[in-house]
């Protein structure tokens, strides 16, 4: 009997043990999932997500479910169960799109959009707190008008001191302004740009870097030319003192290649990464470049994907708190997928792009936003499988994104040999669980096979220091039969079997 891997929807989830007698297990990891609940065939997207420390995240989104385009929210826990239901956050009824969320330590997050109806657009904010409910009215962060052709993306992020700053397009120009965690104004609005040789700024981005300080990019033409931007950041303390001056990113000096859209993410040690579209090759392909704690360049520019296809566009960067980040997007030309690159702390690219979903390989797919909670990839992007768009969201493991597996130790004690135990229950069902233990650190592999050897999944093939672990295997559609799970490490392998009756 012979089973085609894309007909075995894996998943594992961790079991994370205080001690050997006591146990607190977390559910799966998920497959793609959508966010919205609106079950008619009208627009949601431009998805965007923020996560807490506990691993809960927030998604938000323009919804046309109304008579008019509104701003709905959908929280989740860690496992993407639905905490409620999709709400709607603005309360004014003009038409509202582009929104943006982030999500502060304890949960509680703040939702910012654009309101349009013209000639009246404004920039906007709601906060609430961990369990949805409204802390603040909206409040409208511009103090002057803001002209309906400088309508862009909004931006937002939170410190740890639970103070959010929002930056917005602003006719031509990038403002920024910073509001506490009971909605209050920390001093007035703010222009990014002090270079006067910088014109038709659009696309800001920002994210929290160090101890409570921010980065914003964004892109912008140099005078004299008229087209062909360029990628620039400026750095902000935690009080919104600036640190340097208006940088450029792009080191091209190509008059006539535009560098566009950038997206940018940063940790708490200070260090950042920004990644655009480059036209410096003839056609769009996305960049990247690594900067210090002082802001200074590590390296040089670099394309994101080791071979240049000119079919990638640019959806989001995340960068971890070890530095190791990963830059995703959008393929251009059918089959349709999201896609992300991982990269380890030095700039190394780790293994190839990675598609995020291989289903409904016609729809289009806009990647909007990854982020990561211990192994946990948390995935959203707006697609199309239904007709119009709706957002979608997806679980994977950082570290192993193709089997979904996410490791923690089941014990600290270092046993006195290597180990595969056989799983329990067995035969079974839906789930097993799978214990293991490691006498010495190093590379092991756990695949499973079928009964005429063929392979079915590597679960995982990564580095364990010494220590047992233990994981629950699930399989909601593997037939019954007899398989096979091998653990391996370069000198020693053990091999059990399982059965599954359904």
């Amino acid at each position: 009997m012979k089973i085609h891997p894309k007909f075995l929807l894996l998943s594992l989830f961790i079991t994370s043990v205080l001690s050997l007698c006591h146990s607190v297990t977390s559910a799966q990891l998920v497959p793609d999932f959508r966010v919205n609940e609106d079950p008619t065939n009208e627009f949601q997207g431009q998805g965007s997500m923020g996560c807490d420390t506990s691993g809960n995240f927030v998604v938000a989104w323009r919804d046309s479910r109304g008579p008019r385009t509104d701003i709905y929210c959908q929280r989740f826990d860690s496992n993407a169960n639905r905490l409620g239901n999709n709400f709607k956050v603005n309360i004014n009824p003009d038409s509202s799109m582009l929104p943006g969320v982030a999500v502060a330590s304890d949960g509680s997050f703040g939702v910012c959009w654009i309101e349009a109806l013209d000639p009246d657009v404004k920039a906007k904010l709601m906060l609430f707190s961990n369990s949805s409910l409204p802390i603040t009215s909206e409040i409208v962060l511009n103090e002057v008008s803001i002209w309906p052709t400088s309508l862009t993306l909004p931006s937002i992020t939170v410190n740890k001191y639970k103070q959010y700053t929002v930056v917005w397009q602003h006719d031509r120009g990038i403002m920024f302004q910073r509001i506490d965690s009971n909605g209050n104004r920390i001093g007035q609005n703010v222009r990014v740009i002090t270079d006067t040789t910088l014109r038709y700024s659009e696309s800001p981005k920002i994210c929290t870097v160090g101890e409570g300080g921010f980065v914003i990019t964004w892109e912008a033409v140099h005078y004299p030319q008229i087209g062909f931007p360029d990628v620039y950041f400026q750095r902000f303390d935690r009080y919104a003192n600036r640190l340097g001056t208006n940088t450029k990113v792009n080191d091209d000096n190509l008059p006539e290649a535009d560098q566009r859209f950038p997206q940018i993410d940063g940790n708490s040690e200070g260090k950042f990464v920004i990644a655009w579209s480059d036209r410096r090759l003839g056609e769009s392909e996305p960049y990247y470049q690594r900067f210090d704690t002082a802001g200074l360049p590590i390296g040089p520019n670099n394309n994101v994907c080791a071979v240049v296809t000119f079919n990638r566009g640019l959806g989001a960067v995340m960068m971890r708190e070890d530095g190791q980040f990963l830059i995703g997007g959008e393929e251009f030309w059918p089959p349709y997928a999201p896609y992300f690159q991982k990269f380890s702390a030095t700039g190394w690219r780790i293994n190839d792009p990675y598609k995020v979903t291989t289903q409904s390989p016609s729809a289009v797919k806009y990647a909007r936003s990854f982020k990561n909670f211990n192994d946990k990839l948390i995935c959203v992007w707006d697609d199309t499988r239904n007709g119009e768009f709706d957002v979608y969201g997806k679980i994977l493991s950082y570290s192993n994104p193709d089997t979904t597996v996410s490791i923690h130790h089941l014990s600290l004690l270092v046993p006195d040999r290597f180990i595969l135990e056989q799983n329990y229950p067995n035969p079974f069902n839906s789930s097993t669980t799978i214990r293991f233990s490691v006498r010495y650190s190093g590379i092991y592999s756990l695949k499973v096979y079928n009964s005429t050897g063929q392979k079915l999944s590597d679960l995982f093939s990564r580095k364990f220091i010494p220590g047992s672990y233990q994981i629950t295997f699930s399989s909601y559609e593997l037939a019954s039969g007899v398989y096979f799970y091998e653990l391996s490490a370069s000198n020693q392998k053990s091999i059990k079997k399982f059965v599954v009756l359904k």
